[in-house]
């Protein structure tokens, strides 16, 4: 442990303590400086943050808390809580045990994507949901990744405020402003001007010279949505031809938070938007064919697929046209509320057709 004493410094306030180990050649420089030598370490720890001044793997401080995370989870999960009460838990109880302390540097994405894994499951979250679709949704407040960059955001803010970092920071490793960058720069933002990250969408441009600490960090979560967008079009999903078409422009005005508050009440519509829904025919592609059928739940034609089953079919209850946007049309995003009610009774037709009528939703 870097003993701060020995320099001089009184006061271990992280917003004051400007420790720049990195701007000396070698650790050896400052240990010639110091009575005690073997004191000075490249990694420390202040105020359980810790700290990287070159490329490591986790501290044991990390790993304690990201594995208290888990297991915190874990323990939730087997409470069997609806999925609204248990995200809610999940965030209080889980997720703040391992969100605490990324300042130097940002969780590695196998860490939060385990986080998220662990989730999953302790929700009980379809086998068929995808993960990206689901971080789009509901990783904003939930997934390690888009967390960790929006609490260093508020940090960033907060430092600027007191005048405690400067741009030249971003070069220095280890602060929190080269953690953010770097954070900004692997999720498709690139810094043009001091405190700027622009994206392909102005709604996902964080500007912290004008923006309030919540429009950036409503910006930040937008554009990192938009970054799961790219990585679900390239995950090979069968949905992924029929909806890479989709612009940007179109995707900044989904209203996620609508979207969310109709699939807490409405489960079958929350196996849709989450891509959990499959048809009639993609379910010839699963290993046993014999376990379900794949004719259409309404007119009986031998292959159900899902133009067919929700938009095309004559035999269908309610007639209703299909949407332009075929995001809306296949995930249920940013569909109106009879294409909601439409696309809920057909998905529930689905799952009742190929699990039979008492087959419980998820």
């Amino acid at each position: 442990m870097f003993n701060l004493g020995m320099i001089g410094v009184k006061r271990l306030d992280f917003l004051k303590t400007r420790l720049r180990l990195s701007s000396l050649p070698l650790p050896a420089r400052l240990a010639a400086l110091v009575p005690a030598p073997a004191t000075v370490q490249a990694d420390f720890e202040v105020l359980g943050c810790c700290a990287q001044v070159t490329r490591r793997q986790n501290s044991k401080t990390e790993d304690k808390r990201l594995l208290a995370a888990r297991r915190t989870l874990l323990l939730i999960g087997n409470l069997r809580w609806p999925f609204e009460r248990f995200f809610k838990a999940a965030h209080s109880h889980a997720i703040s045990k391992c969100l605490y302390g990324w300042l130097a540097r940002t969780p590695t994405q196998k860490d939060s994507w385990k986080i998220w894994a662990d989730i999953r499951r302790a929700q009980r979250v379809h086998q068929w949901a995808n993960r990206f679709l689901r971080a789009i949704l509901y990783g904003g407040n939930g997934h390690l990744d888009c967390l960790s960059g929006t609490n260093l955001l508020r940090i960033v803010a907060k430092m600027m405020l007191v005048g405690q970092t400067t741009w030249s920071d971003r070069r220095c490793a280890g602060t929190p402003l080269w953690s953010l960058d770097h954070w900004f720069s692997n999720h498709g933002n690139a810094s043009d001007a001091p405190y700027v990250w622009k994206s392909e969408h102005e709604k996902f441009t964080v500007n912290l010279n004008r923006m309030t600490v919540c429009e950036a960090r409503h910006a930040a979560r937008m554009g990192w949505r938009w970054y799961m967008w790219q990585r679900f079009l390239q995950s090979g999903r069968h949905e992924c031809p029929e909806v890479h078409e989709l612009c940007v422009d179109r995707f900044a005005n989904f209203d996620f938070t609508k979207i969310r508050t109709e699939a807490a009440t409405r489960p079958a519509y929350r196996a849709l938007v989450t891509g959990a829904m499959l048809s009639p025919a993609c379910l010839q592609n699963q290993n046993d064919q014999t376990l379900f059928p794949t004719d259409c739940p309404w007119c009986g034609t031998p292959v159900g697929h899902w133009w067919h089953v929700i938009w095309h079919c004559n035999m269908r209850p309610t007639q209703l046209a299909p949407p332009t946007c075929p995001v809306t049309a296949r995930l249920g995003w940013g569909a109106s509320q009879d294409q909601i009610q439409w696309l809920t009774l057909a998905s529930e037709a689905i799952w009742r057709h190929g699990h039979g009528a008492e087959a419980a939703f998820y």
